[in-house]
C-alpha cells in the first residue's frame, strides 16, 4: 500500500502541464506567421477534387467556422469556401479528414484573385486535427498582445509589415492601443526625446500638425547634438504616426523631417548630463514635408531622433507616444 501512494503521489506531481508558453511555440509561430487566417471547424460536404498546377490536388469545400484562433473574428459562426491544396503521390498520402462532417483546424491563406479566396498556407501542414490543446495555444500565441510583445522583442513594432499585419487581421484598433499602453520610448546612452502638444494648439482635420520636441541627456557625458538650422528643422528628427484606427498608415509622416532637398546650415548644441534643449521641429513650416490631419480621432505621435556614432552608423532615440485628439473643423473644443 506504501509503494502505490508513492506511485499515485507521483501521478499527481507528474500531472498534465498547463498550457503556457514551451519550446514548442516556435514551431507554432511559424505556422501561424505563413497563415492569414486559422479557423476551427467542420468540412460541410464531400470536397470535390479537382487537379491544379503540376498535378498537385486541390480539394474545394464548405467549411463551418466554429472559432477563429488567428485573422477576422467576424467569420467565427460563418461558412467560408475554402481550398484544401494537398501534395499526394497516391491514395496513401489522401489526409483522413478531408471528407465531409470532419472537424479540423485549418492554416490558411489569401488566395489571391482565385476561387475559392482561401486556400491551406502549405501543402503538409495546412489541415491538422481539432486538437483543443493546439487550438488554445494557437489562440494564445495569435492575441494581439503577444504578437505585439513578439515585435517588441524583435524591435519590429513600428515596420510597414507590422503594422500591416495587425490591420489586415481587423486589430488596427488593437495595434494602436498596445502601442499606446506599451510603448514607453528607447533611449541611446541616456539621451531621450519628449514630444509635448504647442500650448494652447488646437488639432483638427485639414490643419497643419505641429508639436514641441525636447532632447534630454541624461548620460555620463556631455554630448553635441543637432538642435536645427536656418531652414527652422532639425534634420536628425522625425515622427511615426499611428492613426486612430492602426494600419498601414502608420509610416506616411516618417524619416527626416528636413530630408535630403534641404541644404541649409544645422546648427548643434553642447548638452551636459541633466541639460535639455528644445529642437526645432518645423513641421508646419512651409519648407517641412506638409503632413495635414485628415480625420479626426486618436493620433499617436512618436519621434525618432538619429545620432550619429564615432565608430559609423547611427543610434536612434524614439519617444513615448504623444495623444492628439483630432476634432472636425468646426467642432468647439472642450474646455
Amino acid at each position: 500500500m506504501k509503494s502505490m501512494a508513492v506511485l499515485l503521489a507521483g501521478v499527481i506531481l507528474l500531472g498534465p502541464a498547463p498550457v503556457g508558453a514551451d519550446d514548442s511555440d516556435d514551431t507554432l509561430k511559424f505556422y501561424l506567421s505563413k497563415s492569414d487566417l486559422v479557423v476551427l471547424g467542420r468540412i460541410l460536404n464531400d470536397p470535390l477534387a479537382i487537379s491544379g498546377r503540376d498535378g498537385v490536388p486541390n480539394y474545394i469545400c464548405e467549411f463551418k467556422v466554429s472559432d477563429v484562433l488567428k485573422g477576422d473574428e467576424k467569420l467565427k459562426g460563418e461558412t467560408i469556401r475554402v481550398n484544401i491544396v494537398r501534395r499526394e503521390l497516391n491514395k496513401k498520402d489522401k489526409h483522413p479528414l478531408i471528407k465531409k462532417d470532419a472537424e479540423c483546424i485549418l492554416f490558411l491563406k489569401k488566395a489571391d484573385n482565385a476561387m475559392p479566396s482561401w486556400e491551406t498556407a502549405d501543402f503538409w501542414f495546412g489541415i491538422q486535427y481539432p486538437s483543443p490543446v493546439m487550438a488554445k495555444s494557437l489562440k494564445r500565441l495569435a492575441a494581439p498582445e503577444a504578437v505585439f510583445e513578439d515585435h517588441m522583442k524583435a524591435g519590429t513594432v513600428f515596420e510597414y509589415a507590422t503594422a500591416r499585419e495587425f490591420f489586415r487581421e481587423g486589430k488596427g484598433e488593437d495595434y494602436a492601443r498596445l502601442i499606446e499602453q506599451r510603448w514607453k520610448g528607447i533611449p541611446v546612452n541616456g539621451v531621450s526625446l519628449r514630444l509635448e502638444p504647442l500650448p494652447g494648439f488646437e488639432y483638427r482635420v485639414g490643419e497643419k500638425f505641429d508639436c514641441e520636441a525636447i532632447l534630454t541627456n541624461k548620460g555620463g557625458e556631455a554630448g553635441e547634438f543637432n538642435v536645427g538650422g536656418n531652414c527652422g528643422m532639425t534634420h536628425a528628427l522625425g515622427i511615426l504616426v499611428v492613426p486612430p484606427k492602426g494600419g498601414s498608415g502608420m509610416g506616411y509622416c516618417r524619416g527626416k523631417v528636413g530630408g535630403p532637398h534641404c541644404f541649409c546650415k544645422q546648427e548643434t548644441k553642447i548638452l551636459k548630463p541633466g541639460e535639455s534643449t528644445k529642437l526645432m521641429t518645423g513641421f508646419a513650416s512651409d519648407a517641412a514635408v506638409e503632413w495635414k490631419l485628415d480625420s479626426p480621432g486618436k493620433y499617436l505621435i512618436i519621434g525618432t531622433y538619429t545620432i550619429p556614432r564615432k565608430e559609423g552608423g547611427i543610434d536612434t532615440v524614439y519617444s513615448a507616444p504623444l495623444v492628439i485628439e483630432v476634432m472636425e473643423r468646426n467642432e468647439l473644443k472642450a474646455r
